[in-house]
């Protein structure tokens, strides 16, 4: 008797989707599809990202409005070199993640330790193409004067 109400309580327990993939941009049509579904909220999403690398590029020729056409979107991840790379970017410029913990091994040294400030936008010289703000701006000697931060995604990312 008492394991058919174990066995009935584990069957009305709701459950939580998992999705394998084997490139790590081919998770954001289950990322979408949990949001269209309401199992995953539009926005104020704290990601944990354990991975080796923080996944946080963006190429020259990413266009910032393609982030809001998925298809597209996906397509364009797939053509790109560093499409396994360039997942995370999207997520922050549509306003959906706020925050990010890339858990990472000790040999992964990308970034330092630390909480940065990392925002997302379009060029400012093109007003086109998808650029990453201030993050690199403040641990490198680029120049992000360029950048428009006007309505661009914002997160904090804490490295550790």
């Amino acid at each position: 008797m008492q394991a058919d109400c174990a066995t009935a309580a584990a069957a009305a327990a709701p459950t939580i989707p998992c999705h394998v993939v084997e490139d790590h941009h081919d998770a954001l049509p289950f990322w979408h599809l949990a949001m269209r579904r309401k199992r995953l909220a539009q926005q104020g999403i704290t990601m944990v990202h354990i991975d080796a690398h923080p996944d946080l590029c963006v190429t020259e020729d990413m266009q910032a409005d393609i982030c809001f056409q998925p298809r597209a979107l996906y397509d364009a991840l797939d053509n790109s070199v560093g499409g396994i790379a360039e997942w995370i970017i999207p997520l922050v410029y549509e306003g959906h993640l706020d925050t990010i913990w890339w858990l990472r091994p000790p040999w992964a040294d990308q970034f330092t330790d630390g909480t940065y400030a990392l925002g997302v936008g379009k060029s400012q010289a093109t007003g086109e193409q998808l650029a990453l703000l201030r993050l690199l701006a403040s641990m490198t000697n680029i120049d992000a004067s360029n950048l428009d931060t006007d309505g661009c995604g914002a997160v904090t990312n804490s490295m550790q």
